[in-house]
């Protein structure tokens, strides 16, 4: 007996070795041989085939089926099945048609407190077929536990800047004592990761990274330090089956370029280094994988990459970098081009740049996003150049804010104005973005670079420009100050 005992130890040690070397389990998790995007996009096709893509389509077809009778919402002491919010919805419906007016393809504003009456509206409107502009309030940590505990979830869903909000509040006394056993989402920040986990005592963290048009997503059931702060483990699984699909091409830092080789073939990001990520396509299924974006010709065609490693290659560039280290675990680096994330927001650089370009003292600019300490994402920066006729000391700087506030969603609004005598441009007339972006507002950089560019900032409250101190940066690194 001893001998079979024997042999099953000396094989559950060697596949535990096998495991941590090639990470099968995690590649397993990800669902890397069931194809879960495969999958998804299937189901996405054939729901909007029948017409049937809004959440309110998912809440009739949970009434139509056995569970009609299961709970759905339970919020402040009451309680509803499907079949029982189904039919208020109906009611509301019924009464925004016949007595507000409120019709299919009208633009309709939803402004108010967390409560059923909301999640009615929202339904209701979907219903209809108007569409929503959600005007959201603030989540406040005094209600969140309460809540918590009182619903008994033992779920949690987030994104990073919920996360964050969360261990930056003040103890709770129920921040410990819930039900919660995993928490799923994305934008998890690898500074907030741990913090999180031990202070709130959630055993799994299930971060997904995806993007609505992209092709490729990651996935990462975190369990302890291995993969903390990681949006995936790729091992062995992974390479064997979609290794040759998805590559990380190395980036020239200032342009933000792909670079290529001698041999006009782009050069692969080396382990350890952040690179694009890359997700190839067959040409003669171009069409179908990316169907581009609305009345946008020009942005969907610089997502195509083609004569990647042969002449007639095609691969779609995601736009984001990721870095994948020696053993396999894959970081969020940063996004790439014209967009930057802040808030829960994708801002275009463009488009806050068009605005800033209508101002009549900025001859020209360049926007960007930049990291600052204890924030999720990128706020914006603006690099300015003022007009020959107007000095920085007759500089309308809160005529600025009014133009831009009055023009962009809060979130796009520049944080942050460094005013130059001129913008750095490539040797093809690029401009040069790379540097400003590392140097972000760090004062300390920007001097060490021999720069004479001044710093400006919107404080929190504030309704003009004013000149960033260094006390305003270290307010900043401390946390005194929240933007």
């Amino acid at each position: 007996m001893a001998l079979p005992a024997l042999a099953v130890a000396g094989g559950a040690a060697a596949a535990a070795y096998l495991d941590a070397k090639l990470h099968v389990r995690h590649d397993l998790a990800a669902g890397v041989l069931t194809d879960p995007v495969a999958r998804a996009q299937e189901y996405v096709a054939q729901r909007q085939g029948q017409r049937r893509m809004l959440i309110y389509h998912l809440l009739e077809d949970n009434v139509l089926s056995n569970r009609s009778g299961n709970l759905f919402l339970e919020y402040e002491g009451r309680s509803w099945t499907y079949k029982q919010f189904y039919d208020s919805v109906q009611r509301v419906g019924n009464w925004l048609m016949n007595d507000i007016g409120v019709r299919q393809g009208e633009m309709v504003a939803l402004n108010g407190l967390n409560s059923a009456e909301y999640l009615f509206l929202w339904f209701a409107l979907e219903g209809i077929g108007a569409r929503i502009a959600f005007t959201n309030c603030h989540l406040t940590d005094k209600t969140f536990w309460p809540e918590v505990c009182e619903s008994k979830a033992n779920r949690l869903q987030y994104v990073g800047e919920l996360c964050r909000y969360l261990v930056n509040a003040p103890p709770h006394p129920l921040e410990r004592k819930h039900n919660v056993q995993e928490a799923w989402g994305n934008g998890m920040r690898p500074d907030v990761w741990n913090t999180f986990r031990q202070r709130f005592n959630i055993a799994a963290i299930h971060e997904l990274y995806a993007a609505t048009d992209g092709m490729g997503s990651s996935f990462n059931r975190n369990l302890g330090d291995f993969s903390s702060g990681a949006i995936g483990v790729r091992g062995y699984l992974w390479h064997l089956k979609r290794g040759a699909n998805e590559v990380r091409a190395k980036i020239d830092p200032d342009t933000e370029d792909i670079v290529r080789a001698s041999n006009g073939f782009v050069v692969r990001a080396n382990v350890g280094e952040p690179g694009e990520v890359l997700h190839r396509v067959d040409p003669a299924m171009a069409e179908s994988a990316f169907k581009g974006y609305y009345n946008n010709p020009g942005a969907s065609q610089k997502r195509w990459l083609r004569g990647v490693f042969e002449p007639d290659d095609l691969f779609f560039r995601s736009g984001d970098v990721m870095r994948v280290d020696g053993d396999g675990r894959v970081y969020f680096v940063d996004r790439l081009g014209d967009t930057f994330r802040w808030k829960s927001e994708n801002v275009s650089t463009n488009e806050v740049a068009d605005i800033l370009g209508q101002f009549d003292q900025i001859a020209e600019c360049n926007v960007y996003g930049v990291s600052v300490p204890h924030a999720d994402g990128r706020c914006g920066c603006a690099t300015i150049v003022p007009t020959t006729s107007i000095s920085l000391e007759s500089f309308d700087f809160a005529r600025l804010y009014t133009h831009v506030a009055g023009r962009l969603p809060r979130y796009a609004v520049p944080l942050f104005l460094r005013v130059a005598p001129e913008l750095s441009y490539t040797g093809t007339f690029k401009i040069q973005k790379g540097q400003a972006k590392r140097e972000g507002v760090d004062l300390d950089l920007i001097e060490q670079a021999g720069s004479k560019d001044r710093l400006y900032w919107l404080p929190p409250g504030g309704s003009a420009y004013v000149p960033f101190r260094r006390e305003d940066w270290q307010a900043l690194k401390a946390g005194d100050v929240k933007l």
